[in-house]
C-alpha cells in the first residue's frame, strides 16, 4: 500500500484522463511509540506535548505560488514521518524551554 500511496498515485493522476486515483486494499502503515514516563516528567514534558509534536509533523501545510522568471511554480509542504529516524528526529522542549 506504502508503494500506491506514495508512487502510483501520483504517476496516475499524470495520464490524461484520470481525475482521481482512489487507495484500496492492503494495510496503512502505522508506527506506534513507546514512551518513558519517567524521562518526560523529568523534563517536565507532558505526553499531550509528544502526541502534538507527531501530529503537527505529520501533515501537508498549505502552498503558495512563487513566481521565477515569468513562470509560476506551486510550493507545498509535505511532511510526513516515513520511519523511526523522522519519528527520532522530532523536537520537543521542556518547561526550561530546551
Amino acid at each position: 500500500r506504502t508503494i500506491q500511496d506514495w508512487y502510483l498515485r501520483y504517476q496516475l493522476t499524470k495520464a490524461p484522463g484520470v481525475a482521481e486515483v482512489a487507495s484500496l486494499g492492503g494495510f496503512v502503515q502505522t508506527y506506534q511509540i513507546t514512551v518513558d514516563p519517567m524521562k518526560l516528567r523529568s523534563y517536565g514534558i507532558p505526553l499531550a506535548k509528544v502526541a502534538q509534536a507527531v501530529r503537527e509533523s505529520n501533515r501537508d501545510v498549505g502552498g503558495r505560488v512563487v513566481e521565477m522568471a515569468e513562470t509560476e511554480y506551486m510550493v507545498r509542504g509535505r511532511g510526513y514521518l516515513r520511519g523511526k529516524a523522522d519519528i527520532e528526529m522530532l523536537a520537543l522542549t521542556s518547561e526550561g524551554g530546551a
